[in-house]
């Protein structure tokens, strides 16, 4: 229903049309807590990637909506809550209303970030002006790979023009990232700086101040308060004291693998899970045909949540 490139991860408001919700059959046929589960449900598919998307997943729902391991209670109240929500072929659920409103609010992401790369290339301008280049129409710019950076692009731009678009410098544009099987934790399209540290970033959101409600709305934070070079860090430390495998490059496949899993566990899972690696000789050490844990076997669904629920526990040799 979306393209897997679209994240919204850095906008913490989410439209609500109130008038479609209370006139709505969901609020008209469920019960008070089956709707309250729905609407949590609807604001945790905002910021997952893509945006409008749900994993297909029982445990994650049940904590998306507070209900922690209530199987029972979810039980009850499930097919209410996921009302609306389609089952796609690549084993998501996607809603149709808040992927509309994602798909708005991502446009209004990607003109804003064009905005911005006209403005430096009037700046550019003023400075070089021995060599003036051409201010890309929207069409042009995502035609270029939506880039960020002038100095990069100066001798595209020179020669864009309404009539020669370099249609196939598009690599990062409107081919990549659309189509069919959209997956858990697809995303990132922009590039950002190089965080500091001893590993390599592929590439992150850019974090640019949105609004969805016009300038009195209180601006975007420009960086969230969990990251996941925090999570690389914690596990950097973790390989120093254990032997284990540092991680030196930030791959764009790990970064969505952990995007993933921070949108469904929180901080504590975190820390429990390498606690648990720290205190299992079977996942420092390994054995004769498993060299121990490294940071992709953390990153898989299954290892994580075998790790948080203690199955690999043991007291520490």
């Amino acid at each position: 229903m979306i393209a897997e490139e679209v994240d919204l991860q850095d906008f913490p408001f989410m439209p609500l049309h109130v008038a479609r919700l209370r006139d709505s059959d969901l609020a008209a046929e469920e019960e008070p807590e089956t709707c309250w589960y729905a609407v949590l449900l609807w604001a945790a598919s905002w910021h997952q990637i893509p945006a409008g998307s749900l994993p297909n997943n029982d445990t994650v729902l049940m904590r998306l909506v507070g209900l922690g391991r209530d199987k029972r209670t979810w039980a009850k109240h499930k097919e209410g809550a996921l009302r609306g929500f389609v089952l796609c072929s690549d084993d998501r659920f996607y809603h149709p209303v808040v992927v509309e409103t994602a798909l708005d609010a991502w446009n209004g992401k990607l003109r804003q970030r064009h905005a911005k790369f006209c403005a430096a290339v009037r700046k550019h301008n003023q400075r070089n002006t021995d060599k003036q280049v051409n201010s890309p129409s929207f069409d042009e710019w995502e035609a270029l790979g939506r880039p960020e950076r002038v100095t990069e692009t100066v001798t595209e731009l020179s020669r864009v023009t309404p009539e020669n678009v370099p249609r196939d410098m598009g690599s990062k544009g409107q081919g990549e990232g659309q189509g069919e099987g959209q997956g858990e934790g697809q995303g990132d399209s922009s590039n950002i700086e190089e965080p500091e540290g001893s590993f390599v970033d592929d590439g992150s959101p850019t974090g640019e101040d949105q609004n969805l409600f016009g300038d009195a709305a209180p601006p975007v934070p420009a960086e969230p308060e969990f990251r996941p070079e925090h999570v690389v860090e914690a596990w950097n430390k973790l390989a120093a004291d254990c032997g284990l495998p540092r991680v030196e490059k930030l791959s764009d496949q790990r970064r969505k693998q952990l995007k993933a899993r921070m949108r469904e566990y929180g901080i504590d899972d975190f820390v429990r899970a390498l606690d648990a690696i720290r205190n299992s000789k079977f996942l420092r050490e390994g054995n004769g045909t498993w060299r121990g844990a490294n940071f992709d076997f953390f990153l898989q669904p299954s290892s994580f949540l075998k790790l948080i629920e203690g199955q690999y526990d043991q007291p520490a040799h």
